[in-house]
């Protein structure tokens, strides 16, 4: 399962991004995280502080579920993509 997790640009989500690290390490999935302006470095999964908006489009396009803050750029592109989304 590919997983894409997005915290966005304007605030960070530091205990989203702890909780899916710590689950990631008993886990076998291919999981991508937007991780924001945190002091928290991830061990268990690929991230990145901020991605441009088409690599953005592209790892919705390429999860199989977002799990996401609650901004309305994340939903409305995971309605648009079909994606589905479990929203924090």
């Amino acid at each position: 399962m590919n997983i894409f997790v997005t915290v966005g640009s304007q605030m960070p989500f530091d205990r989203l991004i702890k909780c899916v690290d710590s689950w990631a390490k008993d886990n076998h999935h291919q999981i991508f995280a937007q991780i924001g302006a945190t002091t928290y470095e991830p061990k268990n999964m690929a991230h990145a502080a901020s991605i441009d908006p088409s690599i953005f489009v592209q790892k919705i396009q390429w999860a199989d579920v977002v799990i996401a803050h609650a901004g309305m750029g994340s939903i409305l592109s995971c309605l648009q993509y079909e994606t589905p989304i479990v929203v924090m």
